[in-house]
């Protein structure tokens, strides 16, 4: 049996949907393949050597979208110190705004979860708070 101790606010079933969805987090060798599996990455509109950032291109896997979506607005609640939440809870936006952030910091969040599961970074490095272990289940 392994044990895994998960931040704060992710949810044993966001994780394991997460962890079924990926089918590994091995399997990517950096933070822009993590970014661009998610399709949460904005597209680039290039004309005459000008380029400009548009919506988010949405062609990666929409369930892991959805979870890291829903992962984030948990996270506005249970970890207030975490970067991204940081920089949302402080910008004063309009919806639209607020909207865009949200997605930003479940870029950022998928790219942190890839860097915690596969050992690059600890969770303090990356600002998240680990839950108490006696609450969290075995998998197998």
């Amino acid at each position: 049996m392994v044990t895994e101790i998960l931040p704060v606010g992710v949810g044993a079933l966001s994780w394991i949907t997460l962890q079924l969805e990926v089918r590994g987090w091995e399997r990517f060798h950096n933070r822009r393949q993590v970014a661009s599996y998610t399709g949460l990455c904005p597209g680039i509109h290039n004309s005459n050597g000008r380029g400009r950032e548009g919506r988010i291109n949405r062609c990666g896997n929409t369930i892991v979208r959805y979870t890291l979506i829903e992962m984030v607005w948990r996270l506005i609640r249970w970890q207030p110190d975490y970067p991204p939440i940081k920089k949302l809870r402080n910008a004063l936006l309009s919806k639209r705004g607020k909207r865009r952030l949200i997605v930003a910091a479940a870029r950022r969040l998928a790219i942190d979860l890839w860097r915690l599961a596969t050992g690059r970074a600890t969770a303090q490095e990356l600002g998240l708070q680990l839950s108490n272990p006696t609450t969290q289940k075995t998998t197998t």
